[in-house]
C-alpha cells in the first residue's frame, strides 16, 4: 500500500511537471538557441516522449506575464512607460491637455534623464573609463542635451540643467585624461639610475642630441652585378647626400635650409626628402611649442623674423601637398600627417601672437581667434607632438576671452575693429595721417563751394548776355525784313544803282543775323554748362570718426598685425577637410563693385584737391 502510495504521488508531480510546460513561441525560442548552442535539451529515448526542459528560461508574456508558467516576465517597452507617466501626470493635474501640461511632462522627462546620466557618470571612474562607457555616457548626454536645446527653444529657463551637464562632461572628460595619463606614465623613461635599470644607466646619465651634420655620398661601383652588393649601390644612389638642420636652428637657418636646390631638384626622392623636410621642420616647431611658448624670455618680436616665420610655413605646406601626392604617401597615415601640419601651423600662430603682444600691448587685451578644444581630434604618434599640442592648447586657452577674438569672423569681425579703433585713436603716425585727411577733405569741400559760387555767377552773367542778344537779334530780323521790302518796291530797270544798294543792305543785315544765331547759341550752350552741377566731392574717408579709425587701420596696419591676421586665417582655414575626391569645381567669385584700397588710392587726388605727399593704403 505505501509503494502505490507513492508511485500514485510521482505520477501526479509528473503530471503537474508536464502541466507548467506551456509551448509557447518563447518556449520553442528557447528550445532552438539552446540547441544551435550544442546542448542537448530534448531527448527522445524511445523515439516518441520528449525529454526534460531546456536549460534557457523561455520569455513570457504570450500566454500570461507571471512566473508560475516557468518563464521569464517579459520587460514592459520604455514607450508604455512614458504614455502611463503621461496619463498619470494628466490625471494628478485634473487636466488632460493643453500645452503647459505637455511643456510639465517634456520637463520631467529631462530631469528624468539628467538623474539617470548623473547617476551614470558617479560610477565612471578612471578604471572604467573604456571607450564603450564612455560612448554610453556621451549618447545620454547628447540625448539629455537635444531635450533641454528644445525647451529653452519654448523659453523655459534651463541654465541649472545646462550646468549640470557642463559638470557631468567636464568629469568624462578628466576621467578620460586620468585614464589616457595612467596609460602613458606606464612607458615613461626612468629619470635616474636604480634597482634593475642597469642598462639604461648609460643614456640616463647624459643628454641625448640628435646627430648633425651631412649624411655620406654615396660609395663607388662594386663589381658584383647581382646579389646583396647591387643592393646596397642601388640603395645608395637613391639615399644620396642630404643635409641636415643644424639644432638647434633659428627662423633665419630653417628658411635657408628648406630652400636649399637639393629638395627642388627632388634628390634622394620623394620617400627620404620629403618626410625629412617635414620631420625636421616639425621637430624645431614642437621643441620652440614646448620650451619657448610659454618662457617670457623668447625674443620671437621683430617683424622681419615673423616674416620669415611665414615663409617657412609656406614651404612647409607646400612640401606637405607635394608629399602627399607621392607615391610614398600611400605608406603614411593620412590622418597623422594632416594632424602635424595642423599642429605645425598652430605653433607659428601662436608665437607670431606672442611677438604682437610683445611689440602692441593692446594685443594682450584682447583674445585669439582660436579654439583650443579644436586640438582634440588631432591624431599623434609621438611624445614631443602631444607635448607640443598640450602647451599650444594651454597657451590658447590661456589667451581667450569672450567676445574679445581677434581676426576671426565668428562675431563679424567686432572685436577686431574694436581694437583697430582704440590703436588708430593712441597711434601717433595713424593720428597724423587723418588729421592730413581731415585738412584735404575741408579743401575738397572748400573748392568744391567756390566752384559752385563761380558756375551760379557766371550763369547770371549769361542769361544777361542772353536776353542782350536776343533782343539784338529780334531787332536785326525787323530790320531785315524793312530792307527786303524796300528791295522790292524798286525795279531793277527804273533805277540799278538804287536796287543794288538795298540789295547790299539787305545781304548785310542776313549775315548779321546769321553772326547774332551763332554767339545766341554759344551763349546758351555756356549757360546749360552753367547750369549744370559740378563733379560730387568723393571723400577718401567715411566722414564717421569711428568708421575712419577703422579703414586708417586696416590700410596702414603694422607688420605685426598683418602677420598675426594672416597666421590666424591661416590656422582656422587648416582645420577644414581636404578635398574627398580628385574632382575640383572651380569657384569664381566676380570682383567686388567697392574695393576700399582702390577707393582710398583714387580719391587722393581729384580736381579739386592734389595733397602734396603721396599717401597710398595697402590691403590688410
Amino acid at each position: 500500500m505505501a509503494q502505490d502510495n507513492k508511485k500514485k504521488k510521482e505520477e501526479k508531480k509528473e503530471e503537474k511537471k508536464e502541466e507548467k510546460k506551456h509551448w509557447t513561441p518563447g518556449y520553442i525560442q528557447a528550445c532552438v538557441m539552446d540547441a544551435l548552442g550544442h546542448v542537448e535539451v530534448l531527448r527522445d529515448s524511445e523515439g516518441s516522449t520528449a525529454g526534460e526542459c531546456s536549460r534557457r528560461d523561455p520569455y513570457g508574456g504570450f500566454t500570461d506575464v507571471g512566473t508560475h508558467t516557468g518563464c521569464l516576465p517579459r520587460d514592459t517597452t520604455w514607450p508604455l512607460v512614458r504614455e502611463i507617466i503621461q496619463f498619470l501626470l494628466m490625471r494628478s493635474s485634473g487636466s488632460e491637455s493643453g500645452e503647459e501640461m505637455d511643456l510639465f511632462f517634456r520637463l520631467t522627462l529631462l530631469h528624468f534623464e539628467l538623474w539617470l546620466l548623473i547617476r551614470q557618470a558617479t560610477l565612471v571612474n578612471t578604471s572604467s573609463t573604456t571607450p564603450k562607457v564612455l560612448d554610453a555616457c556621451m549618447v545620454m548626454l547628447a540625448s539629455t542635451s537635444k531635450k533641454a536645446a528644445e525647451l529653452s527653444d519654448d523659453g523655459l529657463n534651463i541654465s541649472e540643467v545646462e550646468e549640470w551637464m557642463e559638470v557631468v562632461r567636464s568629469h568624462l572628460l578628466a576621467e578620460q585624461g586620468n585614464r589616457a595619463l595612467a596609460a602613458g606614465q606606464r612607458f615613461q623613461i626612468p629619470q635616474g639610475p636604480g634597482a634593475g635599470d642597469a642598462v639604461l644607466h648609460n643614456y640616463t646619465a647624459g643628454s641625448l642630441r640628435r646627430p648633425g651634420g651631412t649624411l655620406p655620398s654615396p660609395l663607388g661601383d662594386v663589381a658584383a652585378e647581382d646579389g646583396l652588393g647591387a643592393a646596397k649601390l642601388r640603395s645608395l644612389k637613391n639615399l644620396c647626400s642630404l643635409s641636415l638642420l643644424p639644432e638647434p636652428a633659428t627662423v633665419q637657418q630653417m628658411l635657408a635650409w628648406v630652400k636649399l636646390p637639393q629638395w627642388t631638384e627632388n634628390r634622394g626622392g620623394d620617400a627620404v626628402a620629403g618626410q625629412l623636410v617635414l620631420r625636421s621642420i616639425e621637430k624645431q616647431m614642437f621643441r620652440w611649442a614646448r620650451s619657448e611658448l610659454h618662457d617670457p624670455g623668447f625674443t620671437l618680436s621683430a617683424a622681419p623674423t615673423c616674416s620669415t616665420l611665414l615663409e617657412v610655413l609656406e614651404a612647409y605646406r607646400g612640401h606637405v601637398s607635394k608629399f602627399m601626392a607621392s607615391p610614398a604617401c600611400e605608406a603614411t597615415m593620412l590622418v597623422e600627417l594632416r594632424s602635424r601640419e595642423i599642429l605645425v601651423i598652430w605653433v607659428a600662430t601662436c608665437l607670431i601672437h606672442k611677438a604682437c603682444c610683445r611689440q602692441h600691448p593692446i594685443t594682450s587685451r584682447y583674445g585669439v581667434g582660436l579654439d583650443w578644444q579644436a586640438l582634440e581630434h588631432l591624431v599623434l604618434s609621438n611624445r614631443e607632438a602631444v607635448d607640443a599640442a598640450l602647451s599650444v592648447s594651454a597657451y590658447v586657452k590661456v589667451n581667450t576671452q569672450l567676445y574679445k577674438s581677434l581676426f576671426t569672423l565668428v562675431d563679424g569681425g567686432a572685436a577686431t575693429f574694436k581694437m583697430a579703433e582704440e590703436f588708430a585713436r593712441d597711434d601717433t603716425n595713424l593720428a597724423i595721417v587723418l588729421e592730413a585727411e581731415r585738412d584735404a577733405a575741408v579743401a575738397r569741400v572748400d573748392t568744391h563751394w567756390e566752384e559752385v559760387k563761380r558756375k551760379k555767377l557766371l550763369a547770371t552773367n549769361l542769361k544777361g548776355q542772353i536776353r542782350d542778344a536776343d533782343s539784338r537779334l529780334s531787332q536785326r530780323r525787323a530790320d531785315y525784313s524793312i530792307a527786303i521790302s524796300e528791295r522790292d518796291e524798286i525795279s531793277s530797270y527804273d533805277d540799278r544803282n538804287e536796287y543794288h544798294k538795298a540789295s547790299n543792305k539787305a545781304k548785310s543785315l542776313k549775315g548779321q543775323i546769321s553772326r547774332d544765331e551763332t554767339i545766341l547759341r554759344g551763349l546758351k550752350h555756356s549757360l546749360s554748362q552753367a547750369e549744370t552741377s559740378p563733379p560730387p566731392v568723393i571723400q577718401p574717408l567715411p566722414q564717421d570718426l569711428d568708421l575712419a579709425h577703422r579703414w586708417l587701420f586696416l590700410l596702414y596696419m603694422p607688420p605685426s598685425f598683418r602677420h598675426l591676421s594672416q597666421a590666424m586665417f591661416l590656422a582656422q582655414q587648416a582645420l577644414l577637410p581636404y578635398p574627398r575626391s580628385s574632382v575640383k569645381e572651380e569657384t569664381v567669385i566676380g570682383p567686388y563693385k567697392t574695393n576700399v584700397v582702390d577707393h582710398y588710392n583714387v580719391n587722393q587726388r581729384s580736381v579739386y584737391h592734389s595733397p602734396t605727399s603721396t599717401r597710398t593704403g595697402e590691403k590688410g
